[in-house]
């Protein structure tokens, strides 16, 4: 009996000392596993940090093109307004010169007419003179 006991003792104890063996093994498998997943958590912490970072200078980057964007838009809109203004300003430029062109050939013509009556004013004025000159001899 006692033998019994001793045995059935001895292989309760061998079963106890293999079964905290495995939880030892389970244990530090459950360590790994834990510093594992801490390790990614801080891996994910770092990513979402750098993460982060690089979501700032994209929203600050955007922020400039939609600046920039509205920049050009507006420059653009000046720019259209100040060729239509040229574009106004040469249409009157060119109406002035057809009028000043106008005004010169009238004013050329009258000239002309002028010169002409000149012309003949002096044929009149040299015949009375030679006919002056005639009646005088």
């Amino acid at each position: 009996d006692k033998n019994k006991m001793l045995s059935a003792y001895r292989r309760i104890r061998d079963a106890y000392l293999r079964e905290l063996d495995r939880h030892a093994e389970t244990r530090e498998e459950i360590n790994s596993v834990l510093k594992k997943i801490a390790d990614c958590k801080d891996t994910g912490k770092e990513r979402m940090a750098k993460m982060k970072v690089a979501r700032a200078k994209q929203d600050k980057y955007m922020k400039e093109w939609q600046d920039l964007e509205k920049v050009d838009k507006a420059k653009v809109k000046e720019m259209k307004r100040d060729i239509s203004e040229l574009q106004t300003e040469l249409r009157q430029l060119q109406h002035d010169v057809k009028y000043e062109h106008s005004l010169r050939d009238t004013e050329e013509r009258i000239l002309d007419k002028k010169e002409e009556e000149v012309v003949l004013k002096e044929r009149e004025l040299s015949l009375l003179v030679r006919d002056v000159q005639m009646l005088n001899q």
